[in-house]
């Protein structure tokens, strides 16, 4: 369990370090954690923005200012539109909706965050991620799981779409 904490933290400096020139390698950071007090799931991505611009726009057939001042309404419904047919997440063998709240761009890294509500316990969470995989077949994407102070990852890529955790 070390040396997967120690390897998804090691991914996710390298994810920072590369923000600030162009990047050789695709990867996604996706922060999922059950707030059993609050009974809502909250999740946060980390994509990089200028390949999340080129798969919205090769997705919607349009030209978006993601992450720029001129960023408006309809490109974060179009970005809203593409996360939600790429990322599908189960809880309990049962499809959840996610919410968008918000976002903001730090060094080149579009951060969104997203809740689940009205949850119930978790026992199982399965989370089919296929972000970016239409513009870019070498994407990996990590889910970080924390549910009940338990934590795991998953490595999801174009092989291996889905991955699923038990609690």
């Amino acid at each position: 369990m070390r040396k997967l904490l120690f390897g998804v933290s090691l991914i996710f400096i390298l994810l920072t370090i590369s923000a600030y020139s162009a990047h050789r390698f695709y990867v996604s950071i996706y922060q999922i954690d059950y707030k059993p007090a609050k009974k809502e799931l909250q999740i946060i991505s980390r994509i990089f923005l200028d390949d999340l611009v080129e798969a919205v726009e090769a997705s919607s057939k349009k030209k978006v200012a993601l992450g720029e001042k001129s960023q408006s309404a309809e490109d974060i419904l179009l970005f809203e539109k593409y996360q939600k047919s790429h990322l599908l997440i189960k809880i309990n063998n049962k499809i959840v909706t996610y919410k968008y709240l918000s976002s903001e761009v730090e060094n080149n890294v579009f951060i969104s965050y997203f809740k689940v509500e009205n949850l119930g316990s978790v026992k199982s969470i399965e989370v089919k991620n296929t972000s970016l995989l239409d513009i870019l077949p070498t994407q990996q994407n990590i889910i970080q799981l924390t549910i009940d102070k338990e934590k795991s990852s998953l490595l999801l890529t174009a092989e291996k779409p889905s991955g699923r955790q038990t609690f």
